[in-house]
């Protein structure tokens, strides 16, 4: 059984082995009703021996679950056929756009929420890493909820919280953010951008009006501000 992602190739690997002596060419093909929409094996046909005549077979096709045979088929008169059974499983996943995909933030704040979704196609069980890897100003993180690794299914995808604090010392502006989810042996990861705005903190400040003040000895003074 081999399992990959879609865009991938999985090249299965066999041997043909002759047995009390058979030396006779044989054809080998991809058979069955469920067979991956690529099956190529490496040579059309090959000589069993002894020892295992060896050959390789590449598939690949969309997502979904293949059980199909590696079929070695005699010519006429004989048309004796021998398979081998083989199981092609392909996965994939996806991340949908953020809503909202514009984010605003006061410095020392927490953003409010951008949501998105992770589905995930054919026999899927892996578990997918959530990050932001680009793009934060300084002091900024995302955070995920219901956690920044979660395990979409085809039948179950799982929607997903992100919201980004910020410290007094983010600097303010714009900012375009990488949010990014990969699986362990993927092609490549799965992007989506956001856009984060950083406000200016609300603050207050004190101020003094009739600073310095001079008074006489035994005088009382009060300061207004």
């Amino acid at each position: 059984n081999e399992t990959i992602f879609a865009g991938q190739q999985a090249m299965l690997s066999g041997k043909v082995t002759a047995l009390n002596g058979y030396e006779k060419t044989v054809t080998l093909s991809c058979a069955g009703t469920s067979q991956p929409q690529t099956c190529t094996p490496s040579t059309a046909s090959v000589v069993p021996t002894e020892d295992g005549t060896p050959f390789t077979v590449t598939t690949s096709g969309e997502t979904g679950v293949y059980p199909f045979s590696i079929r070695a088929s005699e010519t006429a008169p004989s048309d004796v056929t021998r398979e081998a059974a083989a199981t092609l499983k392909i996965v994939d996943y996806a991340v949908s756009v953020l809503n909202p995909s514009t984010v605003r933030v006061a410095q020392g704040e927490v953003s409010s929420p951008t949501e998105f979704v992770v589905s995930a196609y054919g026999p899927f069980d892996e578990i997918v890493v959530l990050s932001c890897p680009g793009g934060l100003p300084t002091g900024a993180a995302c955070e995920f909820t219901p956690s920044s690794s979660v395990s979409p299914t085809a039948v179950t995808s799982v929607s997903v919280t992100l919201k980004i604090t910020t410290s007094r010392a983010t600097p303010t502006g714009t900012f375009p953010i990488v949010v990014q989810a990969d699986v362990v042996g993927s092609p490549a990861p799965k992007t989506v951008l956001a856009t984060l705005i950083v406000t200016t903190a609300a603050d207050y400040a004190v101020t003094v009006n009739n600073s310095p003040l001079s008074l006489g000895v035994g005088q009382h003074g009060e300061f207004v501000g």
